[in-house]
């Protein structure tokens, strides 16, 4: 009798135990990131974009480099074509990850097909960089 009601409490515990380690879990899944907007006041609504550049790190850093010839051609294009830039960026990692959010639909399918393919000339080949389009901005919270 005393074997089963052990086994009994020791069960309870293990599920018990289970249930909040669970809830942990969900709860560091719903953590608040940072936004900040390329430009104030613009900010990406829909959960695809037509554009996410994320800059990435292997145990060295992102490449602040092509983040900042990132941000001068933004800053050019927005120029050029006269129109604000709809970004949002999440910070995301410890050692400066970010993801930039881009839905573009201030630009007409032309104008953005011209961004995107620039982008993707600016990153090359880099592997601290990842580029998808029209994808979900997944460190956006």
């Amino acid at each position: 009798m005393k074997k089963i009601i052990y086994l009994a409490i020791i069960i309870s515990a293990v599920s018990l135990w289970s249930c909040k380690c669970s809830k942990k879990a969900q709860k560091t899944d719903n953590s608040t990131t940072q936004v900040t907007p390329f430009n104030e006041g613009t900010t990406a609504t829909d959960n695809k974009c037509r554009l996410v550049v994320s800059f990435i790190s292997r145990g060295d850093g992102t490449d602040s480099g092509l983040r900042s010839n990132f941000d001068d051609y933004i800053s050019k294009f927005e120029k050029e074509k006269n129109k604000k830039m709809i970004a949002d960026i999440y910070h995301w990692g410890r050692e400066g990850e970010m993801d930039y959010c881009m839905d573009l639909k201030q630009f007409t399918a032309d104008e953005q097909n011209e961004f995107v393919k620039g982008a993707k000339e600016i990153f090359g080949t880099s592997e601290r960089v990842i580029v998808q389009e029209n994808a979900v901005c997944a460190h956006k919270k």
